[in-house]
């Protein structure tokens, strides 16, 4: 099906539209309210656990990135590099 096709079905009939989007509504209800109770398991998990009391659970450690390549003024075409004052 393409999407052309269902945004002409949705506009000519809009009550399928408002269905649609409360299905969608109850959709996104639902992922909040699993990711929420998700989350406090793990913090809950994590507070109780007498092991690591020190360690945060790796849902909340900083993920370190690899470093970008940034050009340097010489090779993005130069111009003014210094911040405005």
């Amino acid at each position: 099906m393409s999407v052309s096709l269902l945004v002409k079905l949705l506009l000519a009939f809009p009550k399928l539209a408002e269905a649609f989007r409360g299905v969608m509504d109850a959709y996104e209800e639902h992922l909040y309210v699993q990711r929420h109770s998700n989350m406090r398991d793990v913090i809950d998990d994590w507070m109780r656990s007498d092991s690591s009391s020190d360690k945060a659970p790796l849902l909340f450690r900083e993920i370190t990135e690899a470093p970008r390549h940034r050009p340097s003024p010489e090779t993005d075409g130069g111009g003014d590099v210094t911040p405005h004052q």
